[in-house]
């Protein structure tokens, strides 16, 4: 049977060995900042691309330039934007599931080194902070403070929009291209079928992490 997280930091480090713990919670805290990073850098660029799909379906945007190549063409451009926000959204929710993990063991390791101030939940004020719209990682203790439980209150509500947007957005926006290319359009189908991929992995593996 496969160690938890918290049972892999007690069987690695001593009570006594401050020093190791210190250390370690500063690596801890480097890659939480990274993931964090991850999180809002996917997240944003998934909002953005929303932003644009809807652009270009009215006719404001009509090319844009990856690269070396230009882009032009509305029904060509804005095939490819649910896919790429069905790969941020899963790229989002990876960067999520990798921060609560490591917050996990740096809330253990925290514990060695001061256990007093994880029971006052000391170490979610130093914990790097994720966007409010795809919050991650656990919120700590309730009842620490009114403010605080309202934050997560908020933030625990807006998941929701976070779990059901994308694949609303994803409907919405297939449906509208399949209306201009009259079903005929291989692009279409093909980011149909990507996009489909991306979300279904996406909720697999965050249902099968909250179980």
């Amino acid at each position: 049977m496969a160690k938890s997280i918290e049972d892999r930091v007690k069987d690695s480090f001593s009570p006594d060995d401050k020093e190791s713990a210190k250390y370690y919670l500063d690596v801890l805290t480097n890659t939480l900042k990274d993931y964090a990073d991850g999180i809002r850098r996917s997240a944003a660029l998934m909002l953005g691309f929303m932003a644009v799909f809807e652009l270009v379906l009215k006719g404001i945007i009509k090319q844009t330039t990856i690269g070396p190549f230009v882009l032009s063409g509305s029904t060509f451009i804005a095939a490819f934007m649910p896919t790429a926000v069905a790969y941020f959204f899963y790229d989002a929710l990876n960067s999520g599931l990798s921060y609560e993990r490591i917050q996990k063991a740096y809330t253990s390791v925290f514990a060695i080194w001061n256990s007093a101030a994880v029971d006052n939940d000391l170490n979610m004020l130093s914990k790097p902070r994720t966007p409010p719209y795809f919050a991650a990682g656990d919120p700590g203790h309730p009842g620490i403070s009114a403010w605080a439980d309202l934050v997560y209150k908020i933030q625990d509500d807006f998941g929701w929009v976070v779990v059901v947007g994308p694949i609303l957005f994803e409907g919405y926006a297939f449906y509208q291209l399949f209306e201009l290319s009259h079903l005929s359009s291989i692009l279409v189908w093909v980011n149909a079928a990507v996009s489909t991929i991306l979300l279904a992995v996406s909720y697999w593996q965050g249902f099968k992490t909250a179980d």
